[in-house]
This record gives C-alpha cells, sequence and structure tokens, in this order.
C-alpha cells in the first residue's frame, strides 16, 4: 500500500504484473524499448518509483531516462523479488585492493599463472574467425598508442581550445595539439583559467598554458598529445613522448576480455581481421552518464542513526552516503586515534551539462553534505578526494537485442563483464562474475572437460508477463 499501487486500476495492475512477473525473454520483449522515464510517465504509482524504481535505476549507474524499462525490470527481479538476501550485503573490513584483488592475484600465481600489468594492447590479429595473437607493451604510457576521445559539449569551447573526453579523463585540444587535463598528483580535473594556466580544483596545483608545473605538489607536467586524425566530433591522439618499450606477444589457444565498454571497444580498434558480427555488437555497447565518489575526512565525529551506509534521494547530486570510519579497520583506526570522521557521498549517474567540471562537482557534494550532515558545518575539513568517471555500462532502451553474450561467433574468443547478455537474471558485479565463470565453463567444455555448476536466483517471476 505505500508504494501506492491501486490494484482494481488497470495501468497499476498491469505494472504489479511487471514487477512481480518476470519472464526474460517476454519482459524484454515488451519493455526493452521503452526508457524507465517513457515507462513511468503517465499514470504510475509514484510511491513506487520514488521508493524504489529511481534509487534502483540510478543504482545500476543508468539515469531513468536512459535506462531500459526491461533491464531495469530485470535488476528488480533479481536484486528484489528473485533473490531473498539480495537487498542484504556484508562490506569488506579493508579496501578492495586488500580484500578482494590481492588474495585473488596471490591465488592466480600460485597456481603457475601470469600477471601483467602496466601493459597496452597494441596490435590483435586474427584470421578465419580465430585471434591469432595479441601484441603490447609492458611499462608503457597508456597514451603511447593512438586512440579516440569524443567531444565534450557540456564544456564550453574557448577561441583556441576545444574539450575532449569525460569524467577524469578530458582533453584541451587546439588546432595543432592536446593536453591532458588529468592532475598527475592524485588524477583530478584540472581547470583552465582566463590566464591560460590550468588549476586543480583538488589540492591546489597549477599548470601553464604548455601544461608544464608552476605549483606543487605535483612535480609532473600534464601530459601532450599529437593529433592523428580528425573524424567529426571525435579525435585520434597519440603521445608526443615517444615509447620507450619494446612490444611483445602473446599466443593463446583462448581469450577472455573483460574490461569495460571503453576497454573492449578499444580492443576491437586495435583489431585487425575481427568477425564483422562481433566488430558491430562491440560498436553498439554504449556508455551511461558520468558518476562521481568524493570522500571527505573531517577533524570530528558526529551522531548518525542510520545505516552506515545509506541510500538517499531528493538531492540534485547526491544518492548515497558511507560512513568510512564505522566501517573499515584503517579509517576505524584513524577515527579512534584523531576523533575524527571520514565520510563519502556517491552521485550514480549525473547529467554532465549540470555538472560540466569537477569544481562544481565538489562545490555541490560539500553542499550536500552539509545538508545531510549539519553538524559537520564546525568540523573542520581536513582533506579531500574526488573521483569522477564516465566508463559505466549503458542500458539503453533496445540494446538488448544486439547485447553480446559469453560465446562469440569468434571461436577462441569470449567476452565476461557487466555489458554481457546472460541466459538468467543478474546484473552489476554479480553478473560480471557470472560471464566470467559462463566463459570459464564454455573453454572447459570446448576442450571436453566438465562444466562447473553455477547458481542463480529463481528464473522467473511469481506472475509471469
Amino acid at each position: 500500500m505505500r508504494w501506492g499501487i491501486n490494484l482494481t486500476h488497470p495501468a497499476h495492475w498491469q505494472v504489479f504484473r511487471a514487477i512481480t512477473g518476470f519472464h526474460q525473454q517476454r519482459s524484454f520483449n515488451q519493455l526493452d524499448h521503452l526508457s524507465v522515464a517513457d515507462w513511468v510517465a503517465d499514470d504510475f504509482p509514484r510511491g513506487l518509483y520514488d521508493l524504489y524504481f529511481l534509487p534502483f535505476a540510478k543504482s545500476s549507474l543508468n539515469a531513468p531516462d536512459a535506462m531500459s524499462a526491461g533491464e531495469l525490470m530485470q535488476f528488480f527481479h533479481f536484486y528484489f523479488f528473485g533473490n531473498p538476501e539480495g537487498l542484504a550485503f556484508n562490506g569488506t573490513k579493508q579496501d578492495m585492493g586488500t580484500s578482494l584483488v590481492q588474495p585473488i592475484a596471490e591465488a592466480i600465481r600460485a597456481k603457475g599463472g601470469t600477471i601483467i600489468t602496466h601493459a597496452n594492447v597494441s596490435a590483435i590479429t586474427c584470421s578465419n574467425d580465430r585471434i591469432c595473437k595479441l601484441s603490447y607493451q609492458s611499462d608503457a604510457t597508456a597514451e603511447t598508442i593512438p586512440f579516440w576521445v569524443t567531444q565534450n559539449s557540456a564544456i564550453p569551447a574557448t577561441t583556441s581550445q576545444t574539450f575532449f573526453g569525460a569524467g577524469d579523463r578530458v582533453f584541451a585540444v587546439t588546432q595543432d595539439e592536446a593536453i591532458s587535463l588529468t592532475c598527475t598528483h592524485q588524477g583530478c580535473t584540472v581547470q583552465p583559467q582566463a590566464s591560460g594556466e590550468f588549476h586543480c580544483p583538488c589540492h591546489g596545483a597549477v599548470f601553464d598554458a604548455q601544461g608544464r608545473v608552476v605549483r606543487a605538489p605535483t612535480k609532473r607536467d600534464l601530459p601532450r598529445y599529437r593529433i592523428n586524425q580528425r573524424s567529426q566530433d571525435r579525435v585520434q591522439l597519440a603521445s608526443i613522448a615517444p615509447s620507450q618499450t619494446a612490444t611483445q606477444t602473446i599466443e593463446a589457444d583462448y581469450y577472455v576480455f573483460a574490461p569495460d565498454v571503453p576497454g573492449v571497444q578499444q580492443l576491437f580498434d586495435r583489431m585487425e581481421g575481427a568477425n564483422v558480427e562481433v566488430r558491430s555488437q562491440i560498436s553498439k555497447l554504449v556508455v551511461a552518464d558520468p558518476f562521481a565518489v568524493c570522500r571527505f575526512w573531517f577533524d570530528s565525529d558526529f551522531d548518525w542513526e542510520h545505516s552506515n551506509f545509506a541510500s538517499l534521494s531528493g538531492y540534485k547530486l547526491t544518492d548515497s552516503i558511507t560512513l568510512y570510519h564505522r566501517i573499515q579497520d584503517q579509517f576505524i583506526e584513524w577515527s579512534k586515534r584523531t576523533g575524527g570522521s571520514v565520510v563519502e557521498l556517491h552521485a550514480y549517474c549525473y547529467k554532465e551539462k549540470d555538472f560540466p567540471t569537477q569544481q562544481d562537482l565538489l562545490t555541490t557534494f560539500e553542499q550536500e553534505l552539509y545538508e545531510i550532515v549539519p553538524s559537520l558545518q564546525q568540523a573542520t575539513l581536513l582533506h579531500r578526494e574526488l573521483v569522477n568517471q564516465k566508463n559505466f555500462s549503458g542500458y539503453p532502451p533496445g540494446s538488448y537485442v544486439d547485447r553480446p553474450e559469453t560465446t562469440t561467433a569468434m571461436s577462441n574468443l569470449r567476452f565476461a563483464g557487466d555489458w554481457v547478455k546472460m541466459p538468467f537474471p543478474s546484473g552489476l558485479m554479480e553478473r560480471a562474475v557470472s560471464s566470467g565463470l559462463l566463459a570459464a565453463n564454455s573453454i572447459l567444455h570446448q576442450e571436453g572437460l566438465q562444466r562447473r555448476s553455477l547458481f542463480t536466483v529463481k528464473p522467473e517471476g511469481l506472475l509471469q508477463i
């Protein structure tokens, strides 16, 4: 009843059937052509939208106006109606690197595996719908190999510069070259000034018009690039600094591509002889609106009666708050020692036109934090860190049909990630992990070996559409 659903109302009954009667194929057939915003525009239970649909959509890092209603129903079923534990989770006592990434890396090495980091794929050679070899450069900067970036219309161009890229990967492009606006201190995006300088909004670094360091804390200049090609609203950039590393090659029986959407598209940009169908599927993948995370350190603690991780609604930017000084050991110890607090705000998806610069994000986050926790206005802000990126998977209307699956038309290539179409309901991190397990099973099966059992939620709702 709190959802505002009136089951005697035909339109409300249809909504109730949709959310409680998920069926993968039928639900997508009926709803994938609609955005969430379009679906709820007329005669929709507002309580249901405000309490559940809007938070669910945004927690998938997709805005309601850009997300398929079919995809939201899959998330809703997977995390709510199909899974008794879907809305409950445990947080790690340490950061994710310490708790998850490092143990996994150690397990891989213990099994004789090799992990290569700080490497960039330079070329992938294919023949007869198979990958023959993959070439890469170790310890090279990511920009040594040419890459494409798209113009950012949310950042107004100046008389001499146009801005390309998004999130924390923005470039100021002139007629002849480009400068990365990613601060070489901690990765914030520096802001162009009327004087021609670039100022970092996070920690105060200053660079001149050529990207050279004027003021610490950073000691490294902003990277500069030559413009290789121009194509409508895109430019291809390559580092001016020559590569100092030799190219190495991997020839393997199987390849599993598991990067984010920009990463897998970049791999296919460097692939020669790829299957046309698979290349088309990858080219159609979409990146969602950018997200942002801002962490604050204060010299004092505060009273808080809610969960240490809480979803929020009604703010222009902020979607959730996390109190790290109450959940992770390193921050708990710091808080006990200093009496301070560590608070993080999340914006799961925001419109670039509303927050074109990181300074806009920082200002709004800070204002909203003081609205959420008024007592922090009397505390001293010791430090803050901002991350904003535009690399999360988008699930726009009409994208389900062409979404790539784990197995591909290339016999030794598999896909894994939250952008992969799955044969059972799943989403986000669970989809990324499940697709990786499916990829492994596919390889085992092709080698004539026994596959491992995978467990999932009940695949269909109680009231199928």
